[in-house]
């Protein structure tokens, strides 16, 4: 899908994509590249051929989204590599599996909060000022349906996914008005190694795709943001499978 003007010629759209590592942000900055759009990539390691050299997409390592320093740095990369107005997708996330909470140590429980959450507010703090001065754009991040079944041995990233959609409603109430359009996207599990590594019983069949998703989040971001800001929007898969078996069954070793 291409975004074309009056004079039918395609438009560029501008996009940064962080956690980029991860399969599903990889799957969504290489989907958006691929469809014609300029794309500014980041992750907090570094990890060697990811993306193709390119002059429409830059792949930045070693930005922590927890450090001043390195939000500094990836401001001024965006005044510099996009041109207008640009769309931001947070990728950025830690997930080690199921746990339950007295077991997890203080050290754990803030790395999950802080890479869940706190990364994605930190990034907003940031951007917004110059996405605003900039014609405003999508602040868009990823949740997860555990918010709405609260599953145990999820309680730490629950809880950051669940401050993660509030914050996203609070933002959109602050910031629409400028131009800013927030979304929570709250997901089903994603269909990448990791996960099938974790969760060897898991049903497969209602698992998400990245590259569905990718293709989902460009056709949202593409689209005229008319009035809608502030949702959260589910995305998974019916399997009946799924449906008709317990939690604890799914998640057995």
């Amino acid at each position: 899908m291409s975004m074309k003007n009056e004079a039918n010629e395609t438009v560029k759209l501008n996009y940064l994509v962080t956690g980029a590592n991860g399969a599903l942000g990889r799957s969504i900055a290489t989907h958006l590249h691929n469809a014609g759009h300029r794309v500014l990539a980041t992750s907090r390691y570094p990890k060697e051929g990811l993306y193709p050299t390119s002059t429409d997409l830059e792949y930045l390592p070693g930005v922590d989204l927890m450090k001043t320093e390195c939000l500094s740095t990836l401001k001024a990369k965006c005044e510099e590599f996009f041109v207008g107005a640009f769309h931001v997708i947070n990728c950025a996330g830690y997930y080690e599996g199921q746990q339950g909470f007295t077991e997890t140590t203080p050290l754990e429980l803030e790395k999950i909060i802080s890479s869940n959450f706190l990364s994605v507010m930190n990034t907003a703090h940031t951007l917004l000022p110059l996405q605003i001065e900039r014609s405003g754009g999508h602040f868009i991040v990823f949740s997860c349906n555990s918010v709405h079944h609260n599953y145990p041995l999820m309680i730490p990233f629950t809880v950051a996914k669940a401050a993660l959609e509030s914050f996203i409603k609070s933002l959109s109430n602050e910031y629409y008005g400028q131009g800013i359009v927030t979304t929570a996207f709250r997901l089903a599990t994603v269909n990448t190694e990791h996960e099938r590594r974790m969760k060897p019983f898991g049903d497969h069949d209602h698992w998400l795709d990245p590259s569905r998703i990718a293709e989902y989040i460009f056709n949202f971001t593409a689209q005229p943001t008319g009035i809608q800001s502030g949702n959260v929007i589910d995305l998974f898969r019916h399997s009946d499978t799924y449906f008709k078996t317990s939690y604890f069954d799914r998640i057995r070793r």
